[in-house]
């Protein structure tokens, strides 16, 4: 049998855009394997067959995750085979995915020479690193070759690429509409115009596109990988990731998904699950700064100080120039209280790049805590003359006024923030909470219509003006504004929980607030406030397990510094028969504050429970 026919009925070989994938389980690749050993045994001195078995074989390697059998297998094929640019490109593809940047380049360009127009180089140069010099040759190469081939669609796909990657966007559009007037419906150009959208940060539109892609091409690994990319762009975090998972489990030796998908882990707090996915990277490549910076920060976050700056100086090492390293290495010196030192990797930070406003912040917060609070201010006024971002300084100046109470200098500064960029909700809001903190209410509703009138779904306002009113007790009207933003976005858990309360305490329908708490708690699990609720509202309702329950999660969560969870749990105690319980909920309450707002009803329980108090 012909190994070509062999790929057809066993390997199930799926062309997708220009490169190869396999899609085929255990058995069938126990089969496959047997079926290419014997191609290659009784192909007896048809070399091309012979290299071509190579080929598919390392091409299983690759699925399995084997990076060494597929190079030798690949090797092997351009022993028979030196011209054969199908293994070249192979070889190219494997390199390149694992980070071997010289290797890659050589053999990508090696297979360009021996056939430019070769599909299974399409999506390469637009997926791992070339420098800057190998792409203006590449696109010489390319320009000259279609003036020999004006009609070739793989070169100017190829070119399409190469100008999405040197960010000449428009060039790119104009090869992509050639290609469309000739063959409408392309797969690959729908791919690069969604890769345009994403290098333009148009998220929506590069989400539409490479979702198609990744529907019409679900063995395509690359429009998985910059999908997941483009739902970052969206804040989808948990979409994200299970688009890079894809990418990672249809191409298991390339290193870009495996990142993203740690510091995915990372963003979420997931930090077991980040260290784990950052192992087998730093085994192939350990001196890989993003992943390294993974290990770091996810260390830095259980708290496993010393772990955490080994790996962090490792990356300021392998990269002087990037400031990021610097800041998670001061934020781990702030807390070990090495104040001195961390001042020191925050202004290093800012030096490399001043417009880290975050870093700025941050040394603002060490001076003040360190018992400088008017330094705090004048380090803060001195980047005004090293940045654009002169809104977002005077933003920090703003906070910094309110956190010392300084309330009439807050508002001046957050007013040139607005002044400055109008666009910055941010402080907007942050006026709107300065006028709460000196109970200024009307002024902060002011404030807080004036944002809704630019911008009627910004929830955030509506949450706000609905606090407000909840501090003023005005439940009826708080409501309204909790539902409104319940309105705009079904999703919210604080807007369910703030209704539910309300309605669980001050009026309202107890089985729409016990619908309102059990969504809020299924969409944020672990909120110890939730869990008081919905514990709360079983206890209402006389479900005295279910509240214990959640009223002990709660209480967990809020370290037992919440003497109202504790008074409820110690009602639900009590309701439960579990009297020795219910007392020792009590007394836990009162020792943390004898004049909390439900003390005297604590103290009650107690006398008739006929346990002493203390």
């Amino acid at each position: 049998m012909k190994l070509k026919l062999i790929a057809i009925i066993v390997l199930a070989l799926a062309v997708v855009g220009g490169v190869f994938y396999f899609e085929i389980g255990s058995d069938q690749q126990a089969k496959a394997e047997r079926s290419l050993k014997n191609t290659e045994q009784t192909m007896g001195q048809k070399e091309d067959g012979k290299a071509r078995a190579y080929v598919d074989a390392g091409l299983l390697d690759l699925q399995r995750n084997d990076s060494k059998a597929a190079e030798d297998a690949f090797k092997n094929a351009l022993d028979i085979n030196p011209n054969y640019d199908r293994a070249r490109a192979a070889l190219a593809k494997l390199y390149l995915a694992m980070g071997n940047q010289e290797k890659g380049e050589r053999e990508f360009n090696l297979a360009v020479r021996a056939n430019p127009e070769n599909e299974e180089l399409l999506h390469i140069l637009g997926v791992f690193p070339f420098s800057m010099r190998r792409l203006d040759e590449y696109e010489d190469f390319y320009r000259n070759f279609l003036k020999a081939n004006p009609d070739s669609l793989a070169i100017k796909k190829k070119l399409m690429e190469l100008f999405i990657v040197k960010g000449e966007f428009d060039e790119a559009r104009s090869y992509g509409g050639q290609i469309w007037h000739a063959h409408p419906g392309d797969i690959d150009v729908i791919y690069l115009h969604g890769r345009i959208y994403l290098a333009e940060k148009n998220y929506v539109q590069a989400t539409e596109k490479l979702f198609t892609v990744s529907r019409q091409s679900p063995l395509f690994a690359f429009a998985h990988y910059f999908l997941g990319l483009a739902r970052l762009g969206m804040h989808n975090t948990r979409e994200a990731k299970r688009a890079f998972i894809e990418a990672k489990e249809l191409f298991p030796v390339w290193i870009k998904p495996r990142i993203a998908l740690a510091q995915s882990y990372l963003a979420t707090g997931d930090y077991d699950l980040a260290l784990a996915e950052s192992q087998p990277i730093l085994q192939v490549q350990p001196d890989n700064v993003e992943i390294l910076m993974v290990n770091g920060v996810a260390q830095l976050k259980k708290d496993k100080i010393e772990q955490a700056l080994e790996f962090l100086h490792r990356a300021r090492n392998l990269a002087p120039a990037d400031a990021n390293p610097h800041i998670n290495i001061g934020e781990a010196y702030a807390v070990q209280k090495k104040y001195g030192q961390a001042l020191a990797e925050y202004e290093e930070a800012l030096k490399l790049d001043p417009e880290r406003i975050d870093t700025l912040g941050s040394i603002g917060q060490i001076l003040a805590l360190s018992g400088n609070p008017k330094g705090a201010l004048e380090r803060v006024q001195q980047q005004l003359a090293k940045t654009k971002n002169k809104a977002e300084i005077y933003q920090l100046l703003g906070q910094l006024s309110v956190n010392q109470q300084q309330y009439e200098a807050a508002l001046s500064y957050l007013e040139k923030a607005v002044a400055a960029n109008p666009d910055l909700l941010s402080a907007s809001f942050l006026i709107a909470r300065t006028y709460i903190a000196q109970t200024k209410f009307d002024q902060a509703v002011g404030q807080l219509e004036k944002i809704i009138q630019n911008n009627p779904r910004a929830t955030q306002a509506y949450m706000l003006l609905g606090s407000i009113h909840d501090m003023q007790q005005k439940y009826q009207q708080a409501n309204q504004y909790y539902q409104k933003v319940l309105d705009v976005d079904r999703n919210s858990a604080v807007a369910a929980n703030s209704l539910a309360w309300n309605y669980t305490q001050h009026g309202g329908n107890l089985d729409v607030a016990l619908t309102l708490a059990q969504n809020a708690f299924q969409m944020s699990p672990d909120d110890e406030n939730i869990a008081h609720t919905l514990g709360w509202i079983y206890y209402k309702k006389g479900g005295y397990l279910s509240a214990i329950s959640l009223l002990k999660e709660s209480s967990k969560k809020f370290q037992d510094r919440n003497p109202t969870v504790l008074y409820h749990l110690g009602l639900a105690y009590k309701k439960n028969g579990d009297s020795a319980l219910a007392k020792e909920s009590f007394s836990k309450a009162l020792r943390l504050n004898q004049s909390f707002q439900e003390a005297a009803e604590a103290k009650q329980a107690l006398d008739e429970l006929g346990a002493k108090r203390g």
